[in-house]
């Protein structure tokens, strides 16, 4: 590929320096590698980056800066030359919808991705190598981000240079292990990510590259050809507050189910968990006078509705497990705040000082025991923030699992309830 782009193009448009031959080589094995990496996974659309001011950001793997860049120009080339010979099709991204905003301005709600669609000459080159879908495990598996979500670099204490082993296993037996949806196979990767420059502050794991198991599509994944289930820890967070305040609370307690007037229980239970969460987070101001506002958690909760794809505020229904939901013309949301305040009384100093992240970075550990045990086993799930899909055969193992695993992070499992 890169003998036929310096006959065709490369000659024609540079002066061919030793140096620029290297930068060239290095931008068509970046570019080679993701092509290969999509098509082995049964796609032709590669995602690309189109902003030169990406192209000189420093990359940080796993909290450590590395001096590795890959340049702008010759990429851009290399996409042109593919493009105008007839090998591949560009298609630019952009804004594709957007919100009105609370202080009245419109910011985009919805982006795309710029993409390369690559032709029958590029799928023939790499035929042989994609059906060998020899493909690194992902090199960063740990993210540290500050305040504003930029990521940083950080030095590694020794439960995080753990993880990295932990998740670069995962990676590996997730490469080995067929998954997929229905007749699409899917790379499970995963990475976690910690937020206000601690590690102690969020902490959960995510599945990166282009997979996004909606509820749904979890019910179809199938491990190496074999049936799944999923096990949910139920109302994690709240559930992991009264552990450490010494509340049990009762087996049929649901923390996100509250009452709202006029409200369908499915709906309102809905909204019980959003404003729960939210409040986790966005905390309860005490004023002057020693009264509570929930002002900040009321934008929060709004915002966040907001970007919620089951969420209609065109004609205020809300879609949950394929029905919808009328929500009234006005929707009291410092009501709803409060009446998730008073369900969860047990958990009010987490609610006053914003935990919701300590809340994360429990969890996560809790989740990388679980992943580590199954690990062990040789056997791969397939974590979804507080819940795993797994092997059917595995389902009993995996509460076992599960509970034991909340037992030794919180010292107790009274609260620990598997669905």
């Amino acid at each position: 590929m890169y003998d036929v782009y310096i006959e065709e193009y490369g000659s024609k448009v540079f002066k061919l320096t030793t140096n620029k031959q290297t930068k060239i080589r290095q931008a068509m094995q970046c570019l080679c590698h993701n092509i290969v990496y999509h098509l082995a996974f049964g796609g032709n659309s590669v995602e690309v980056v189109l902003n030169s001011n990406a192209y000189n950001q420093p990359l940080i793997y796993n909290a450590t800066k590395i001096n590795r860049k890959v340049s702008y120009t010759y990429t851009r080339s290399i996409i042109d030359w593919l493009v105008h010979s007839g090998r591949a099709t560009l298609t630019k991204g952009g804004i594709e919808d957007w919100h009105l905003a609370e202080d009245g301005s419109f910011t985009p709600k919805t982006v795309s991705c710029s993409y390369l669609e690559v032709g029958e000459w590029v799928m023939e080159l790499f035929q042989e190598v994609v059906a060998k879908r020899r493909i690194p495990v992902m090199p960063s598996v740990l993210e540290v981000r500050d305040r504003h979500g930029e990521v940083i670099t950080k030095r590694l204490g020794q439960y995080e240079k753990e993880v990295v082993i932990l998740l670069n296993q995962y990676n590996q037996l997730a490469r080995n292990t067929t998954i997929e949806v229905g007749d699409t196979f899917c790379d499970v990767q995963i990475k976690k990510v910690y937020n206000n420059s601690s590690f102690e502050q969020g902490g959960r794991n995510y599945i990166t590259n282009t997979v996004n198991f909606r509820r749904e599509e979890r019910k179809l994944i199938k491990l190496d050809g074999v049936n799944t289930i999923e096990l949910d820890f139920e109302a994690l967070h709240p559930r992991i507050a009264a552990t450490i305040e010494g509340v049990e609370l009762d087996k049929d307690f649901d923390p996100y189910q509250i009452e709202l007037e006029g409200y369908d229980p499915v709906l309102a239970r809905y909204l019980g968990k959003w404003s729960t969460l939210i409040l986790l987070n966005a905390g309860v101001q005490v004023t002057q006078q020693g009264l509570y506002s929930v002002n900040k958690a009321r934008k929060a909760l709004i915002s966040a509705l907001r970007k919620r794809e089951e969420v209609n505020f065109s004609d205020m229904t809300v879609k949950i497990k394929g029905k919808a939901y009328q929500l009234p013309q006005y929707v009291d949301y410092t009501e709803i705040l409060t009446k998730a305040l008073e369900r969860n009384d047990y958990a009010r100093l987490w609610f006053y000082e914003c935990r919701g992240l300590t809340l994360q970075n429990l969890d996560s550990k809790i989740m990388d025991m679980i992943i580590s045990k199954f690990n062990e086993m040789g056997e791969i799930v397939v974590p979804v923030h507080d819940s795993i899909v797994l092997k059917e055969h595995l389902a009993d193992k995996g509460r076992e699992i599960m509970q034991g695993c909340f037992r030794q992070v919180l010292g107790s499992d009274i609260n620990c309830i598997i669905k």
